[in-house]
């Protein structure tokens, strides 16, 4: 006997979910794991991993996760405010846990700059400042 496709009955549809957040929590200055995290630390920790991570370079990932950054390196500065803004939205906002990116302010020094911006998500507003 060969078996048969299987089929949902009416009473037994399912509701898509959005997945949860529980994750393992990473400390970045030992890098190392420390346990588990969910939550608002744990859509802290994505977002690092988000912008950390060149768009379509690692083949862990798929063609979606991360941000195209390393062709902005060494560009005018007005093209970089410009484009990474845009990059960092489109690059979030592919998590379902986000809602928008706001208040996007890049500064520069003599030998750094300091990128930071609000990330409006369903578990509240995330303050974001990196410096580079």
């Amino acid at each position: 006997m060969i078996p048969q496709g299987a089929r949902l009955l009416p009473d037994m549809e399912q509701e898509l979910r959005p997945m949860a957040s529980y994750t393992y929590a990473l400390d970045l200055e030992r890098n190392r794991f420390i346990g588990m995290t969910d939550g608002t630390a744990a859509l802290k920790q994505a977002i690092y991993k988000i912008l950390s991570t060149e768009k379509e370079y690692y083949s862990i990932y798929s063609d979606e996760y991360g941000i195209h950054a390393r062709s902005l390196i060494g560009q005018d500065p007005i093209l970089v405010r410009a484009e990474l803004e845009y990059r960092i939205k489109e690059a979030l906002l592919m998590d379902d846990r986000i809602l928008d990116v706001q208040h996007y302010d890049l500064s520069y020094d003599e030998d750094h700059s300091t990128l930071s911006f609000t990330v409006v998500s369903t578990l509240g507003d995330i303050d974001i400042q990196e410096v580079m």
